[in-house]
């Protein structure tokens, strides 16, 4: 099947072995340029989910319980504890919109699939240029080849452009920070607080 991947080797793709007997030097190139790119690929991807999820769990753990320091009463007039945990709420969302790691996540899954089809249909071309009666197959080859490479950089481009638009400014991310805090602050307004013991 085109475009699978190895056993063993989870994310590297893999190909018919009739062309890197037939054209191994197209084989090469082609090797050699997804190799460089998915040790590197693999690395970001998993850190990018890794960090994405430990802050996204903070902010969403300290979220609930946030509302509650408001309604108990050894927590009601503790506003230190409420700022505390207000405070690390907003770094939480804001260190994870600064590094934009759930966006920088979807754009290597994306990628994946653009890789695999882009590989795909070098594969077949090159597997219906081996089983034709053309005679210049390897000046066929070549010329896929090169067209499929030139996809490819296209194909990382795109990552490196997307990736750095998904980086936010640092004022953004302080403006974002203190709209944040200015609303969880006035929380006890909205939701209520807990009537005082007598």
């Amino acid at each position: 099947m085109p475009g699978r991947t190895r056993p063993g080797h989870r994310g590297s793709f893999e190909w018919n072995p009739q062309i890197k007997q037939e054209f191994p030097d197209c084989d090469d190139i082609i090797r050699r340029l997804i190799v460089s790119h998915q040790k590197r690929s693999r690395f970001l991807s998993r850190a990018s989910i890794f960090w994405f999820r430990l802050f996204g769990a903070v902010e969403v753990t300290l979220g609930v319980v946030l509302p509650l320091l408001f309604l108990y009463p050894q927590t009601q007039n503790n506003t230190a504890l409420q700022a505390t945990v207000s405070v690390l709420i907003s770094m939480a969302a804001a260190l994870s919109s600064f590094w934009g790691w759930r966006d920088s996540w979807g754009i290597f899954r994306v990628q994946n699939l653009l890789l695999a089809e882009t590989l795909s249909d070098w594969e077949l071309n090159l597997l219906e240029i081996i089983n034709s009666n053309a005679t210049e197959k390897k000046m066929d080859a070549l010329n896929k080849t090169r067209e499929t490479v030139a996809a490819l950089f296209a194909i990382l481009n795109q990552e490196h452009e997307a990736s750095f638009a998904t980086v936010q400014s640092p004022n953004d991310i302080v403006t974002a920070i203190n709209s944040r805090t200015q609303q969880q602050n006035r929380q006890p307004d909205t939701n209520g607080q807990a009537e005082p013991t007598p």
